[in-house]
């Protein structure tokens, strides 16, 4: 009982320093800059995107023109100069814009404060999941999430992988409870960003779990669907050539992949050459690989496929699989952390009851 008190206790006062820290560096940065700058500066593009919805202008979301000048009023505003660009470009699906259109009645400032705290809460109710629904100490999940500077990113630049955060963890409890459909619904939650669906698709598929599969499957596909009624034919043009300008192996100042966590960013730091193919190649050759290594384990895993080991390696996979993975996406990763801990720690009770 001793050590249990205190290890809460040094969980307690990591968090009080770690968050304390980052309301330091939120203010100096606040301070140096102003909003949307850095902070805030991912949730500005959700925010303009979703005017342009509002106004009627959906089908050009991803006319980089038209999004401008629906920035310029706030960069004027609030004197924001990126340095290396003019504008920073809404390339989400439309549904994340969709979703921050309630907070177009707070303004831009007050929006963000607000979205930011929608996901502290969400991550904060994923906590609260892994505890009671998964039997996960909380001192684990809280030091290991709650004080992590992924999770700062997220809430720092108003990034929406607290909101993910919340849906992966849905998504493992319904699928370690045998609830196929609502596992599937979970994932498909995931649309906000599509490239992180694939490792958990795959995983579905592997381990023979066909009712999630296809539930999560025409869950997304009914977004699609509605996102290509909203934004027309002319949106869907400009989205996949606003992507295609974007994807490059070496990406761009917005993309930013010597930012990224993931084998993209690997292999671009990695082959010191200017040919684009030889490049790509390798990251769809490492990328299969990898994706291979992780199949074999949960065939291999079998029942166990949803232990929580084999939930760990599906975290850590989405990420690392993702074309598109910056810091804040490590959030993600962070959930097959705390599996991991707590799965060592679950075996290190069990040797000492032996």
């Amino acid at each position: 009982m001793d050590q249990l008190i205190a290890v809460a206790g040094g969980a307690r006062r990591w968090l009080i320093v770690a968050v304390a820290a980052q309301l330091v560096l939120v203010a100096g940065m606040l301070h140096v800059d102003g909003m949307f700058v850095h902070v805030g500066m991912d949730f500005l593009t959700s925010y303009t995107a979703a005017e342009m919805i509002y106004d009627g202008a959906a089908t050009d979301l991803y006319d980089t023109r038209a999004q401008s000048e629906y920035q310029r009023p706030i960069t004027d505003a609030y004197e924001i100069d990126w340095g290396d660009r003019i504008m920073h470009p809404f390339i989400s699906p439309p549904i994340l814009s969709v979703m921050a259109m309630p907070l177009l009645i707070l303004g831009p400032t007050g929006g963000y404060i607000a979205w930011a705290l929608l996901n502290l809460a969400a991550v904060g109710l994923a906590v609260v999941l892994l505890v009671r629904r998964m039997g996960i100490a909380w001192q684990t999940s809280m030091a290991v999430l709650i004080g992590s500077l992924p999770l700062f990113m997220v809430l720092m630049l108003g990034q929406a992988e607290g909101l993910l955060v919340l849906t992966f963890v849905l998504f493992a409890i319904e699928l370690t409870d045998g609830h196929l459909v609502r596992s599937g619904l979970a994932l498909a939650a995931f649309a906000i960003k599509p490239p992180l669906l694939l490792a958990p698709l795959i995983y579905l598929a592997i381990t023979g779990r066909r009712k999630a599969t296809w539930t999560a499957i025409l869950a997304v596909a009914g977004q699609a669907a509605a996102s290509i009624v909203l934004v027309g034919p002319n949106g869907v043009h400009g989205y996949v050539e606003l992507s295609r300008r974007l994807s490059g192996a070496d990406g761009t100042v917005v993309t930013n992949v010597w930012g990224m966590v993931k084998l993209r960013s690997i292999v671009v730091r990695a082959l010191p050459v200017d040919d684009r193919l030889m490049i790509n190649a390798t990251i769809v050759v490492l990328t299969g690989m990898t994706l291979a290594v992780a199949c074999w384990f949960w065939r291999r895993a079998g029942q166990e496929a949803t232990s929580l080991p084999s939930l760990a390696l599906l975290a850590v996979t989405t990420v690392l699989m993702s074309y598109h993975t910056l810091y804040h996406t490590t959030t993600i990763a962070l959930i097959g952390a705390i599996f991991l801990v707590a799965h060592a720690s679950a075996d290190r009770d069990d040797v000492r009851v032996d």
